[in-house]
């Protein structure tokens, strides 16, 4: 099996996608996003200027812990064959979202941030979420797990401003030490101490939610276009949240 790139889906003989091509075509979706809908409800709404940016940085970093995962011990089967299985991979984005995230508050003092976080942490929470957390304690650090840091550094880099690559580049040296059970429950904490329990962040609140839909909807549509993607009931919620508040005013069914 060749691993030279980070994979962001795989079934041998069949279907394979990198996290580079991931990435830059759920991209597309965010392109001019501020002037679409949802961007001009944020705007008014919500008083949030650059919502555009903020799906952005999550649709960057929303797969990035697919990374660790990169080795035949994650291939598994179901009914239709053998697959790369990237289970509980959301809560390893999450850490590493935060650790970048906080430096971008810090530098900027801007609490929108932190939404980022939120949608990267739960973009498959339907998906047995104890469970996927309890998983990310099997990856422990090791060669195998470690061996596409800095493959990562340059998918990430690829789509970050410059000012940004150094950042990245410290957070990602930092992510094994992070990857565990404790961080993630650390970084819920913070979430909902800010999302949740704040009467003073009700905004944030709403733009933390409207992220995480519009993160799920650009990383479906992604994946759709390689892969063969099955049109259940949630595919069919999101192609209607798409068309409701993201679609292009021009652009055909």
């Amino acid at each position: 099996m060749d691993w030279d790139e980070i994979l962001s889906y795989y079934r041998p003989g069949k279907q394979r996608e990198t996290l580079y091509e991931h990435i830059n075509n759920a991209l597309r979706y965010v392109d001019g996003v501020n002037e679409k809908r949802i961007g001009k409800f944020v705007s008014k709404n919500l008083n949030v200027k650059n919502f555009e940016e903020l799906l952005r940085y999550a649709v960057i970093l929303h797969d990035s812990g697919k990374a660790f995962y990169q080795s035949s011990y994650n291939i598994k089967r179901d009914k239709e064959g053998e697959y790369l299985s990237f289970y509980g991979h959301e809560y390893i984005s999450a850490i590493l979202s935060d650790l970048f995230i906080s430096e971008k508050i810090r530098k900027t003092y801007d609490i929108s941030y932190l939404s980022i976080v939120f949608a990267v942490m739960y973009h498959h929470h339907a998906m047995n979420p104890e469970h996927r957390k309890r998983a990310i304690n099997n990856l422990a650090e090791s060669d195998n797990n470690t061996r596409h840091l800095h493959k990562l550094h340059h998918v990430l880099s690829s789509f970050l401003n410059e000012e940004d690559h150094s950042i990245i580049k410290r957070c990602i040296d930092e992510l094994p030490k992070r990857i565990n059970r404790s961080n993630v429950n650390i970084i819920e904490s913070k979430l909902a101490e800010k999302l949740i329990h704040s009467p003073n962040n009700t905004n944030l609140k709403k733009l933390s939610l409207i992220l995480l839909d519009s993160l799920i909807t650009c990383d479906y549509l992604s994946a759709k276009e390689k892969r063969e993607e099955s049109k259940s009931p949630f595919f069919k919620a999101v192609i209607s949240f798409y068309n409701s508040w993201m679609k292009n005013e021009n652009e055909s069914e």
